[in-house]
């Protein structure tokens, strides 16, 4: 196993090659993950706030379908980098950890809800409001990260 050079908790590089290109690799993809995922934020708003008015006409019907799908393609991207850069993460009483498993559970309610749009009412309601709750903590915690990485460039 190759030692680590970022504070990042990702998985072992595994396979052959540079380590050192690896994680640069890694770490790159995981600044895009970012800007992923403050992307996703106000497509998920306007895929909310369109799906409300679907039923007024074609064209808004049109657009929450393309909304919901950029979404559900955004939060793909978004949970496999993840999994790519972090992967399953050993267990540990970290926030860290916590965050990136807290990111796992976010992504399923994200699919649920968005698989029973067209199921029971209270079911969706329920399973949306679930998925609220997960987004604003992951956005939370991963505010403090980006404010821990901000401080640790600004100090070196």
């Amino acid at each position: 196993m190759t030692a680590q050079t970022s504070w990042l908790p990702m998985r072992p590089l595994r396979g052959g090659g540079d380590p050192r290109q690896a994680m640069a690799l890694r770490q790159r993809m995981g600044r895009a993950n970012r800007v992923i995922g403050w992307v996703l934020l106000p497509v998920l708003l306007l895929a909310t706030s369109s799906y409300r008015y679907a039923e007024t006409s074609a064209t808004a019907d049109v657009v929450a379908t393309l909304f919901s799908w950029l979404l559900i393609f955004l939060t793909f991207l978004h949970s496999g980098i993840s999994f790519y850069v972090f992967g399953g993460v050993r267990p540990r009483a970290t926030l860290r950890v916590f965050h990136v498993y807290f990111g796992y559970l976010t992504f399923i309610l994200v699919m649920l809800s968005q698989s029973t749009i067209n199921g029971p009412k209270v079911f969706h309601i329920v399973t949306s409001v679930l998925m609220y709750i997960a987004i604003v903590g992951h956005t939370v915690m991963g505010m403090r990260y980006q404010v821990l990485r901000n401080r640790a460039q600004r100090d070196t």
